[in-house]
């Protein structure tokens, strides 16, 4: 059993790249539906269940720390590929499809919670409530509500394990469903000119292929550790305007450094493309890295009923997609925007497609805004209906 934090993260590290390599090498039709990405991640769940390594004190400080200084790396090298006058132009349809995603949440809590109703305790509601703030929103918008609603700690024991596991779940259909992009949105008659030629804008500067050098990797990795260091530091003396805390700050400022020096050469710097591959693909290692599978087996009613949500979440999420014409890539990053918010939206939306990182950052911060009046909101139809 591994128990130090550098011995973890050699193996996950050591662990990502034998699967990439393999992958690479050999080419299996399966690949499609369990993409390496999802091997990954499920193989980081397996090993840690079994016992792989513990998740003591230097472990998880060590998985917390580098989880914490590679998001604002990644976020930051993604968006020197990006041009903010075209994400403005994914302005309606971005809006839309998030608040069609935060919508089938809502409705997802509601029917789930009315259908588990009296398997439940007397102020799951609230707890439902509370949760679906951080659904919609972020972890301020969950504290908040819970605050606001005065549910107790005790009451969101198996409401926070539900929410846990099924975020994991989450993650991973919505990588698995990448490959289908083409047929979902052939399904929905999306029409993708006007979205693939946004795209194509936001990612102009790629450099020229041009042969990559140590000396490449080593300026993008200092500047990105740098970027990563600096937007920490303001973060901690910049002050709280509202939903934006320290957490936040941090995003937002390595996106903001990101596009500005987007408009430089820096853009068009060789290396960018590796290190930020590298650095996704140990964030996602390390975000499974802790998600015991034997919890599944806990307050299996409360998994069941997270589980639910998610499927109602979906098919309004089809539905609406096939009404208004909306594209696979969008709809997924608002699902992921919704529930995991700002930290993990960005994650999914480099795997779908790099360009799509400052997106998936402004719809997080819509859920900022709008979760907690949205979840109040439904809390108190819930109590209506509870009478």
């Amino acid at each position: 059993m591994i128990q130090t934090g550098f011995g973890f993260i050699s193996f996950v590290l050591f662990f990502t790249a034998i699967v990439l390599v393999v992958t690479n090498k050999y080419s299996f039709k399966f690949y499609k539906f369990i993409p390496p990405v999802i091997m990954i991640y499920i193989g980081a769940m397996v090993m840690y269940t079994c016992g792989v390594w513990e998740m003591n004190e230097s472990v998880a400080n060590t998985r917390s720390a580098f989880i914490n200084n590679l998001v604002p790396v990644m976020i930051f090298l993604m968006c020197l590929r990006c041009n903010l006058k075209e994400i403005i132009k994914l302005g309606p349809r971005l809006t839309l499809t998030f608040f069609s995603a935060t919508f089938s949440i809502a409705v997802g809590f509601i029917l789930s919670f009315l259908i588990f109703r009296g398997f439940f305790e007397s102020d799951t509601h609230l707890a439902f409530s509370a949760m679906a703030a951080g659904w919609m929103g972020g972890t301020q918008n969950f504290l908040a509500v819970k605050s606001a609603l005065g549910v107790s700690d005790e009451s969101m024991t198996y409401t926070l394990l539900m929410g846990n596991i099924n975020y994991s779940l989450l993650i991973m259909f919505l990588v698995a469903i990448g490959g289908f992009a083409a047929k979902f949105n052939t399904w929905t008659r999306t029409d993708m000119k006007p979205i693939e030629k946004i795209l194509s804008k936001l990612g102009e500067g790629t450099q020229k292929q041009e042969r990559t050098t140590y000396l490449d990797l080593m300026l993008i990795l200092g500047m990105s550790m740098m970027v990563s260091t600096i937007s920490q530091y303001l973060s901690t003396i910049l002050p709280k305007i509202g939903f934006i805390d320290a957490s936040i700050w941090k995003i937002l400022l390595a996106t903001f450094i990101g596009i500005g020096f987007a408009l430089t050469n820096v853009g068009k710097l060789r290396g960018i493309d590796e290190i930020s591959n590298i650095s996704l693909y140990m964030i996602l290692i390390l975000t499974a890295s802790n998600v015991n599978l034997a919890a599944l087996i806990n307050a299996p009613i409360y998994i069941l009923a997270g589980f639910v949500i998610l499927v109602i979440h979906f098919i309004i999420m089809v539905l609406m997609a096939k009404l208004f014409k909306l594209d696979l890539y969008t709809c997924g990053i608002a699902s992921i925007a919704n529930v995991g918010g700002v930290a993990s939206a960005p994650i999914i939306a480099a795997t779908y497609d790099k360009n799509l990182v400052s997106v998936s950052v402004l719809m997080s911060l819509l859920g900022d805004l709008s979760g907690t009046f949205i979840a109040i909101g439904m809390a108190q139809m819930l109590i209506k209906i509870i009478g």
